[in-house]
Protein backbone atom coordinates (compact mmCIF):
# COMPACT_ATOMS: atom_id res chain seq x y z
CA UNK A 1 0.00 0.00 0.00
CA UNK A 2 1.03 3.59 -0.73
CA UNK A 3 -0.04 4.99 2.57
CA UNK A 4 1.92 5.57 5.71
CA UNK A 5 1.09 4.67 9.71
CA UNK A 6 1.68 7.47 12.27
CA UNK A 7 -0.13 7.59 15.26
CA UNK A 8 -2.64 5.01 14.17
CA UNK A 9 -3.57 6.96 11.48
CA UNK A 10 -3.31 6.10 7.60
CA UNK A 11 -1.93 8.88 5.35
CA UNK A 12 -1.06 9.16 1.90
CA UNK A 13 2.89 10.75 1.83
CA UNK A 14 2.12 13.01 -1.09
CA UNK A 15 -0.85 14.84 1.18
CA UNK A 16 0.82 14.42 4.53
CA UNK A 17 4.55 14.51 5.74
CA UNK A 18 5.49 14.36 9.27
CA UNK A 19 6.04 18.39 9.12
CA UNK A 20 2.41 18.97 7.84
CA UNK A 21 1.53 16.53 11.15
CA UNK A 22 3.57 18.64 12.87
CA UNK A 23 2.50 21.93 12.19
CA UNK A 24 -1.42 20.84 12.19
CA UNK A 25 -0.51 19.52 16.19
CA UNK A 26 0.96 23.17 17.07
CA UNK A 27 -1.98 24.85 15.36
CA UNK A 28 -4.37 22.29 16.99
CA UNK A 29 -2.24 22.97 20.37
CA UNK A 30 -2.85 26.88 19.83
CA UNK A 31 -6.54 26.64 19.60
CA UNK A 32 -6.67 24.74 22.88
CA UNK A 33 -4.68 27.25 24.35
CA UNK A 34 -7.15 30.36 22.83
CA UNK A 35 -10.39 28.92 23.82
CA UNK A 36 -9.17 28.01 27.58
CA UNK A 37 -8.46 31.72 27.59
CA UNK A 38 -12.18 32.45 26.44
CA UNK A 39 -14.79 33.77 29.43
CA UNK A 40 -16.38 30.45 29.86
CA UNK A 41 -19.77 31.52 28.48
CA UNK A 42 -17.88 32.61 25.11
CA UNK A 43 -16.17 29.69 25.43
CA UNK A 44 -19.16 27.03 25.74
CA UNK A 45 -21.46 28.96 23.02
CA UNK A 46 -18.25 28.53 20.56
CA UNK A 47 -17.55 24.94 21.61
CA UNK A 48 -21.51 24.17 21.14
CA UNK A 49 -21.32 25.68 17.95
CA UNK A 50 -18.20 24.15 16.23
CA UNK A 51 -17.45 20.88 18.23
CA UNK A 52 -20.89 20.12 19.05
CA UNK A 53 -22.38 21.25 15.46
CA UNK A 54 -25.54 22.82 17.87
CA UNK A 55 -27.49 25.68 15.79
CA UNK A 56 -28.21 29.15 17.84
CA UNK A 57 -31.43 27.86 19.47
CA UNK A 58 -29.73 24.68 20.65
CA UNK A 59 -26.67 26.85 22.27
CA UNK A 60 -29.36 29.20 23.62
CA UNK A 61 -31.31 26.41 24.97
CA UNK A 62 -28.45 25.03 26.82
CA UNK A 63 -26.94 27.89 27.72
CA UNK A 64 -30.33 29.34 29.01
CA UNK A 65 -29.42 32.25 27.52
CA UNK A 66 -31.28 34.24 24.43
CA UNK A 67 -30.16 33.94 20.91
CA UNK A 68 -29.12 37.00 20.39
CA UNK A 69 -26.52 36.94 23.60
CA UNK A 70 -25.43 33.27 21.76
CA UNK A 71 -24.76 35.26 18.30
CA UNK A 72 -22.60 37.63 19.92
CA UNK A 73 -21.06 35.18 22.22
CA UNK A 74 -20.22 33.15 19.16
CA UNK A 75 -18.75 36.32 16.61
CA UNK A 76 -16.94 37.67 20.17
CA UNK A 77 -15.32 34.49 20.78
CA UNK A 78 -14.52 33.54 16.48
CA UNK A 79 -13.12 36.96 16.82
CA UNK A 80 -10.80 36.37 19.51
CA UNK A 81 -9.53 33.20 18.21
CA UNK A 82 -8.62 34.39 14.78
CA UNK A 83 -6.62 36.82 17.29
CA UNK A 84 -4.70 34.96 19.22
CA UNK A 85 -3.49 31.79 16.45
CA UNK A 86 -2.54 35.18 13.83
CA UNK A 87 -0.66 36.45 16.39
CA UNK A 88 0.16 33.00 17.20
CA UNK A 89 2.16 32.31 13.57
Amino acid sequence: SDLHEFDGLLSAPETSSPEDRLQTTEVLVALERALLRLPELRRRAVAHRFFDGLDSGEIAYVLDIPEAEVETEVSAGLAALRTELAAAR
